[in-house]
């Protein structure tokens, strides 16, 4: 994975020693595995998001090697605060061979408060089997970070979340899961199953480090229709958070917006539902996602195409701005495609050359009008047995238009 990111286009001619641009590297806990979704999806937040070791091992080893002396390593542990051991003991031991970190790599601590308000009656994660205030989720969430040795943190006030403050605190309160309308947005069951073909089961064992919450009571047997929404769609990485939490994490860690070499890039280790890249597109930042598979690649980008097309027909902003979309598979799944997919308006699609008009076919040629038959001939008119009558007016054609479908009032001049 080292040599992955080091060739990519994102950093490549990059030298770590030097100062510029910041690489902020990102592993959310959220976005990696899904599989308690296709178990729980009834109830979808039965459990926390499980973590797989071995993969979060191989993104930091990966990392490091790259690791410039003003780059950001930051690690979200899913509101998993048994996994705290686990994460500190890895990120210290791959970091041993970097120059560019200090001898203890362990930055600060940023500490994410959620409300936990979709929990609670008339949201949509409301269940009515949570009777107890320790069967919703805990709602600390720990991120934490690794600095380099010139890496600066510029105090800041808040842009999106937990309004007024500063970047100071390092804390940030009264945070939400992904929108009811992100929520919505699923995956046809077949779609569903591929995505989950080549996901790792992770670990949903505390590592005896942490406070877990008390295990819940023995799932029942659930109805059929229970297992999805009403369409049949499935609903996948249920745990997402909202995308202001990722605008503020930019924030956050992005550099010094008056110096000339101000540059921000995102390495995304764990894409999952795309908030931290749709964050990037709306805030013109280059971001290098590491996915799973090809099918990962095709449901991340339908959803950015979706999210984005939303906020257009919204009357908002142009997100694109000629910008690509770089999904690399990751090379720990082995699966897809590297290629990126260019946005619309990009040059790569406005280089492609226009294709001739197809021809027309046998049944698109004009043909013969038909020849009138007997019955159509016209018959000899009847001789008159009298004088003849004055002819009668033609009543008027009604010209009123008719009523517009979008008009609201019921004025019909208004049509």
């Amino acid at each position: 994975m080292a040599n992955l990111l080091r060739d990519h286009a994102v950093l490549k001619k990059r030298d770590p020693a030097e100062g510029g641009d910041r690489v902020l590297y990102l592993y959310d806990v959220k976005g990696y595995c899904d599989k308690q979704a296709a178990r729980y999806q009834g109830r979808l937040w039965h459990v926390l998001p499980p973590f797989d070791e071995t993969h979060f091992q191989a993104c930091v080893a990966g990392a490091f090697p790259n690791f410039g002396k003003e780059d950001i390593l930051a690690v979200l542990d899913g509101r998993r605060v048994d996994i705290g051991g686990k994460l500190k003991k890895n990120i210290t031991a791959a970091a041993k061979g970097c120059e560019h970190t200090n001898k203890k790599p362990l930055g600060p601590q940023y500490r994410f408060i959620y409300s936990n308000e979709e929990f609670t009656e008339g949201g949509f994660a409301f269940s009515p089997r949570a009777k107890a205030i320790c069967m919703i989720p805990d709602p600390l969430e720990t991120c934490f970070t690794v600095l380099g040795m010139a890496a600066e943190m510029v105090v800041r006030p808040r842009k999106y979340v937990d309004l007024p403050g500063s970047t100071f605190t390092r804390g940030l309160s009264s945070l939400k899961l992904r929108s009811r309308e992100d929520h919505e947005v699923c995956l046809s069951e077949t779609k569903f199953e591929e995505l989950l073909k080549f996901q790792a089961t992770g670990s949903m064992e505390p590592d005896g480090d942490g406070q877990t919450m008390p295990p819940p009571p023995p799932p029942e047997p659930e109805a059929p229709e229970a297992i999805s929404n009403q369409n049949g769609a499935r609903y996948f990485y249920a745990w997402s958070s909202q995308e202001e939490l990722y605008l503020e994490m930019l924030n956050i860690f992005g550099k010094d917006e008056t110096q000339d070499t101000a540059k921000l890039k995102v390495v995304s280790f764990c894409p999952g539902f795309g908030q931290a890249e749709l964050a990037c597109i709306r805030e013109d930042v280059h971001c290098l996602s590491l996915i799973q598979s090809r099918v990962h690649r095709e449901v991340l980008t339908e959803r950015l195409t979706l999210a984005i097309m939303i906020e257009s027909i919204r009357g908002k902003r142009d997100f694109l701005r000629n910008r690509q979309f770089n999904l690399m598979v990751s090379p720990i799944s082995g699966q897809g495609s590297t290629e990126a997919l260019p946005a619309a308006g990009s040059p790569a699609q406005a280089a492609q050359p226009p294709t001739a008009p197809a021809k027309p076919t046998e049944q698109a040629k004009l043909t013969e009008p038909a020849k009138p038959t007997e019955q159509a001939k016209p018959t000899e008119p009847a001789k008159p047995t009298g004088p003849a009558k004055p002819a009668e007016p033609v009543p008027a054609q009604v010209t009123q238009m008719a009523r517009n479908m979008f008009d609201a009032d019921d004025d019909e001049e208004s049509a």
